[in-house]
């Protein structure tokens, strides 16, 4: 039985500043990115979540009706984890690594895709 698509997306940003000032820590942008990325696969959002870590970094949750978006930051070594699960066919991951690099100064990022099935 199929249950979903998911997507794991691993990224390193290039950003040679303060932790603090990082885009990787500012929580409207990367609330702004997961909303476009949800509207972009046409997913449903049904809650949001967050937490902001002292001095840095942050959690992010879109809880979805499909399932959810979320993303992990570590601002002082310009990394990022995003998670894209969705049981809705067909979202486009271009589409969601093209957000990431307009948003983010994206330098590397690897992804997993994987179906979930029993």
């Amino acid at each position: 039985m199929h249950l979903g698509k998911a997507t794991l997306i691993e990224g390193v940003i290039e950003y040679d500043g303060d932790p603090v000032g990082s885009p990787l820590n500012d929580l409207y942008l990367i609330l702004r990115m997961l909303q476009d990325i949800a509207q972009e696969c046409q997913l449903t959002v049904l809650s949001i979540s967050h937490h902001c870590f002292k001095p840095y970094g942050l959690t992010a949750l879109y809880l979805l009706s499909e399932s959810h978006i979320s993303i992990h930051t570590w601002p002082e070594s310009n990394r990022f984890a995003l998670d894209v699960y969705s049981c809705k066919e067909g979202y486009d991951v271009q589409a969601i690594v093209a957000r990431i690099q307009k948003d983010l100064p994206l330098m590397n990022c690897q992804r997993r895709e994987f179906d979930r099935a029993i």
